[in-house]
């Protein structure tokens, strides 16, 4: 006998006010970050922070991807764009990313001395 699940087997939704969020880095994810929708970047990255024992964060930032109009730097017409450290994720993902949401853990400050990071996972 099958039993049938409906339209939303397989997807989970806590609230409206709370979600779950992959970092990736390149392609391979990294951890879940459980957000409400009044989160930050910088309260991701404090979260990571913790559980992946990043001391230097304030060399990482989030980029998410963005769907373009113009062909002039990708093919496909898709670049990446920071998450604003202040303004609510949730609402610069609801607006601006396209689907599915890829977020990535990226180095937002260049350093030509990799020995300059006093950080082992930093380099």
């Amino acid at each position: 006998m099958r039993i049938f699940w409906g339209k939303r087997s397989g997807r989970y939704d806590l609230s409206q006010d709370i979600f779950v969020l992959t970092i990736n880095v390149g392609e391979f994810p990294l951890i879940q970050c459980t957000l409400n929708s009044e989160s930050t970047s910088r309260d991701c990255l404090e979260y990571l922070r913790h559980k992946i024992d990043l001391r230097q964060r304030e060399i990482f930032g989030l980029k998410y991807q963005i769907q373009t109009n113009s062909d002039s730097n990708n093919s496909n017409g898709i670049s990446w764009r920071f998450v604003e450290p202040d303004k609510p994720i949730k609402k610069q993902l609801d607006k601006f990313s396209c689907k599915p949401r890829i977020v990535q853990l990226s180095i937002i400050f260049y350093t030509p001395n990799v020995y300059s990071l006093i950080d082992s996972v930093a380099r």
